[in-house]
């Protein structure tokens, strides 16, 4: 089974809905999640966090009937949480500032405290200054993502104000961080494909024509000049790069573009490593689309060293779409 975080709900039309049904669980009465981050934390215990600096304990997350799932609040005050992650029973959430470590204390299954992983990037209080994440490699290492700022009165142009903002970063277990990529605009999805490519999405805006999936690769640089400001040839924050002259350096460009008409706001994306359990997809990767309120499915090949592919539309009409799972079913 598949899990998709949505924030709004679209009727199902079509004979796609004959193959693959969306069902929806019902959160409680009142209450508005707008999801950043899905994770399990056992077979059927799913773990949410949201935009609004909440993570939801949702027991019985799989059952025959959706309305038997069962929501309680394990933490509540965080800076957002666009990205969760579960490993070896610990509970990782990735908020605006920072990677936190939420600890239950007593086993009530309610966070009774949050520590810090890492704060090694910045945030000057900007609105669109958003932390994506977060997934985990086998060395225990962390992945950032984190999106330009953007002020008034040229709102269009992403501006890197503080440091590290449109680059993805690693974070050692013992929180350390490494630059690892630069030229973000906004990174809303990162994640590995099933050989092990860390890959990430863009939005599409200023300097980005389209969404995009990108093979992030040490030293690599997207195509958005903001974040450039954070290396050498820019002293290291003491100079902006132009937001209207392209800059003098190489660029990395996608290995898929994404078609506009069907991505506009691109999120997270996931391998099919269900061994055939949901169909003829295996390695290929289902990546969530919030604004057209789809699926998308990917096809990747790594040719000569350089990781290109092609994508095709794989369920419509299902709401918006920010993040993407599969469950053990």
């Amino acid at each position: 089974m598949m899990l998709l975080s949505l924030a709004a709900l679209a009727g199902l039309v079509g004979g796609e809905s004959d193959f693959y049904a969306v069902d929806y669980l019902a959160p409680p009465v009142n209450e508005v999640i707008e999801v950043g981050g899905m994770a399990f934390l056992d077979e059927t215990t799913l773990l949410v966090s949201t935009r609004r600096g909440r993570v939801w304990w949702i027991d019985n997350a799989l059952a025959d009937n959706p309305t038997d799932a069962k929501f309680h609040i394990y933490a509540e005050g965080l800076h957002e949480g666009l990205g969760l992650a579960v490993r070896d029973g610990n509970i990782y959430v990735t908020q605006r500032g920072e990677v936190s470590r939420l600890v239950d204390l007593d086993g009530d299954h309610i966070c009774d405290r949050v520590e810090t992983i890492s704060q090694d990037w910045g945030m000057s209080g900007n609105y669109h200054e958003f932390a994506f994440g977060l997934p985990i490699d086998d060395e225990g290492n962390f992945y950032v993502s984190t999106n330009v700022g953007f002020w008034s009165p040229e709102w269009w142009h992403g501006i890197s104000k503080v440091e590290h903002r449109g680059w993805i970063l690693r974070i050692a277990p013992d929180g350390h961080a490494t630059p690892l990529a630069m030229g973000g605009r906004s990174p809303a999805g990162l994640g590995f494909d099933g050989d092990g490519h860390l890959l990430y999405s863009d939005n599409q805006g200023d300097w980005m024509p389209a969404c995009g999936l990108f093979h992030v690769q040490e030293g690599a640089f997207f195509g958005h000049p903001a974040s450039l400001r954070w290396t050498e040839g820019y002293g290291f924050g003491e100079e902006a790069p132009s937001s209207i002259d392209p800059p003098d350096v190489k660029r990395t460009g996608p290995a898929i573009w994404l078609p506009y008409e069907w991505s506009k706001s691109t999120g997270n994306f996931v391998p099919d490593q269900t061994g055939g359990q949901f169909g003829p997809f295996g390695g290929q990767l289902f990546v969530a689309e919030l604004t057209q309120g789809m699926v998308l499915r990917a096809m990747l090949e790594e040719v000569n060293g350089k990781v290109q592919g092609a994508v095709v539309k794989f369920r419509q009409n299902i709401g918006s779409a920010l993040r993407v799972e599969f469950a053990s079913d």
